[in-house]
């Protein structure tokens, strides 16, 4: 890779320097090829960046922590390289389809779209354009399925009131005014005096 950007760097010093003369002082410029340069097709320097090769983890996830993204979306993107480049050498239109008919099939609509977002950063990264995701919908839940029904509540009460004293506090807090317990542990004994206590988020 540095032998090409060498060669690409002195054509460049060559194309200034031709850009300076007229007319005249080009006819008598003569320029001596070493033996042996292969031709250096400048498009196809710039794809080595996209191959499996040229990947560094640690320079992705340097520019990552530089966007200001949290650890674990930093190591769940990281990962998604990983595993992009663990089945595919290079970033291709026609590899990214393949990997992205091959999940569709096996993450669910949630883990899709978490791995397209890793492939979008490091697309960002690497200057890579011209292939688009098609975001998975994700169906929202409208109703809770893991919540205690009445009977079992009573249960819990009941058991509450012999074996701890704190946890039937606890259960009667909840179970009377839905209060999260995210918002529970913020009361204080203050409140007591008052009576009451606005759940401003609520």
């Amino acid at each position: 890779m540095n032998k090409y950007l060498e060669i690409i760097r002195k054509q460049q010093e060559l194309i200034n320097l031709l850009l300076t003369l007229d007319d005249t002082e080009l006819k008598s410029v003569s320029v001596d090829v070493p033996e042996n340069v292969p031709m250096v097709d400048i498009e196809d320097v710039s794809k080595q960046k996209y191959t499996r090769d040229n990947y560094s983890e640690q320079e992705f996830k340097n520019y990552l922590e530089s966007k200001g993204m949290s650890q674990n979306s930093i190591n769940s993107y990281a990962q998604t390289l990983k595993l992009y480049f663990r089945d595919f050498d290079s970033i291709t239109n026609e590899n990214l389809a393949e990997w992205e008919a091959e999940k569709r099939k096996k993450y669910s609509p949630k883990t899709m779209n978490l791995r397209i977002v890793g492939l979008q950063r490091y697309f960002e990264f690497i200057g890579f354009s011209g292939y688009e995701f098609k975001k998975s919908k994700v169906q929202q839940k409208t109703f809770c399925d893991n919540a205690i029904n009445e009977q079992q509540y009573n249960q819990l009460i009941e058991w509450a009131k012999v074996n701890s004293s704190q946890v039937y506090k606890i259960a009667k807090i909840i179970g009377s005014t839905g209060v999260r317990v995210s918002e529970l542990i913020r009361l204080k004994t203050a409140n007591l005096d008052k009576g009451y206590v606005d759940i401003t988020s609520k």
